[in-house]
């Protein structure tokens, strides 16, 4: 709308911001439906299709005379996600967001077949809309989040995407929730509407992956209605409750990424089961596919980069698995911006299957992929799904506050993240605006980094956790207050890769 109606002669922020919009409706409903159809008509040229789609929904809004008011709160949370989308993002999401608009209102427009979308609004009927089925009316009731499309691709994602790191075995992580705790908050979520979990088959030794399968069997949940994200590369212990020492307090300094790597990398009965050599994926996913219980992945990530093996490998194995159909899409974790770009470049030289995503660390306290990687992910199609978005609860809780259900993770899984003297003033600056709002500090976080990203992936240990994560869609900071966070941020060490 911010570029649609300044070329059409109207200034869509001074009518939804209006103090006496009621009083001004009838003025502004009139000018708007008999002359906008032609002065768009006259001023759009490239975008003429897409831009006309959004003039037809606009008319509608002006239309309805009913729910005014929540029109424009809607409308103003349009304007606050336009900002830093592709233009072909903004369009859709605009459509899809007047479709629920129109909804509320009690009417529904229906836009017909344009075969001169230059020439006038002839296409274009609009109908009163028939009462939705009882089960579509139940399912649009109990759907808490919201959806994006990852990137590129066809495949769309729930706002936020459910972190399953923390779903396991308490034995071989010590802050992990065992099966019959993490069940409850798989189908909570579900529920709900946040329909996309992300996992990886190390995560618990596999322990994680069994637990998503089980709930899909638990719950009768239909596989085609959630979309699983996992990661292959690197090694999954074989005894129950082997420890990762990364999260070993004993042994806080521990340089291995996952548990025991050197020791598997001699053992007779890990060959070929970790890295990213044809070989080794290929056992790998079929290990994922046994402990999920299903029959395809819809997105599988390398979980980093591996230097031993050539790219060509990983890439054409890759490929191969998408058109098995064992695998849906592709995407990768945290890796120099350089690396995936080769990969990137290489799978297009060759005609193979690209990576529809990149999954890295970013949140406030972690900006470092803001000079390479995400602004190669933005300019060429990559969705991000960024993990820690909150850093490990250092954004959602006071810099004095602590809890023991997370503090080893955070202390030893962050990086030094939190913790530094600039680190504490930004949550600080995070609290003070929380309060500010009335918000939750999670809130804060998450509503800076959701018009930044895909979807942010999430962790959470309790149903108020849960609930407190997907409450945060639709908010929105000015821009002065995302000024406030970020302006005391310094460059700091990378981490995260191996």
């Amino acid at each position: 709308l911010t570029k649609l109606l300044p070329a059409a002669g109207f200034n869509i922020l001074d009518i939804i911001t209006s103090s006496n919009t009621a009083a001004q409706y009838n003025q502004i409903s009139q000018t708007l439906q008999t002359d906008i159809a032609g002065r768009i008509c006259n001023t759009v040229h490239a975008d003429g299709h897409n831009l006309l789609i959004a003039a037809v929904g606009l008319l509608g809004i002006v239309g309805l005379q009913d729910h005014w008011f929540k029109r424009t709160r809607i409308l103003r949370q349009i304007l606050c996600w336009w900002q830093g989308s592709s233009f072909e993002r903004q369009i859709w999401y605009l459509v899809w967001h007047i479709s629920l608009i129109s909804t509320y209102s009690g009417l529904s427009n229906t836009i017909g077949h344009l075969q001169n979308p230059l020439g006038g609004l002839s296409g274009i009927t609009t109908m009163t809309s028939l009462q939705l089925p009882d089960r579509l009316q139940e399912s649009l009731d109990d759907t808490k989040v919201e959806y994006r499309q990852l990137g590129k691709s066809g495949l769309r994602v729930s706002v936020p995407i459910l972190g399953c790191m923390g779903f396991g075995d308490s034995q071989a992580i010590p802050w992990a929730l065992d099966e019959d705790k993490a069940l409850p908050l798989l189908k909570a979520a579900y529920d709900r509407g946040l329909n996309t979990w992300d996992t990886a088959n190390s995560y618990s030794n596999g322990a994680s992956e069994r637990i998503i399968g089980k709930a899909l069997q638990q719950f009768g949940i239909p596989r085609e209605k959630v979309v699983i994200l996992t990661k292959c590369n690197f090694a999954v212990g074989e005894t129950p409750g082997m420890t990762d020492p990364r999260f070993n307090p004993s042994n806080p300094n521990e340089e291995q990424q996952f548990a025991f790597y050197s020791e598997f990398e001699r053992s007779k009965d890990y060959q070929n089961q970790f890295g990213l050599s044809r070989t080794a994926i290929f056992n790998q996913v079929e290990a994922s596919l046994k402990r999920l219980g299903t029959t395809y992945i819809d997105l599988l990530q390398i979980h980093r980069y591996d230097n031993s093996v050539p790219i060509e490998e990983t890439l054409k194995a890759l490929h191969d698995l998408v058109q098995s159909g064992k695998v849906h899409y592709i995407g990768a974790s945290s890796m120099w911006a350089t690396q995936f770009a080769r990969l990137q470049f290489c799978a297009e030289q060759n005609g193979w299957t690209k990576f529809v995503s990149m999954q890295d660390q970013y949140n406030l306290l972690y900006r470092e992929e803001e000079h390479e990687m995400i602004r190669f992910c933005n300019e060429t199609g990559v969705g991000l799904i960024p993990w820690a978005p909150l850093c490990r609860a250092y954004l959602a809780r006071p810099p004095s506050s602590s809890t023991t259900s997370t503090s080893t993770e955070t202390d030893l899984t962050s990086g030094g993240l939190g913790s530094s003297e600039v680190d504490i003033k930004i949550i600080g600056r995070v609290e003070e605006l929380a309060k500010k709002h009335e918000w939750p500090m999670a809130h804060i976080a998450l509503a800076w980094i959701n018009k930044r990203v895909t979807s942010p992936i999430i962790g959470c240990s309790s149903l108020k956790r849960l609930d407190e994560a997907i409450g945060s869609n639709g908010k929105c900071l000015e821009s002065d207050e995302e000024q406030y966070l970020e302006e005391l941020y310094q460059p700091r060490p990378i981490w995260g890769h191996i």
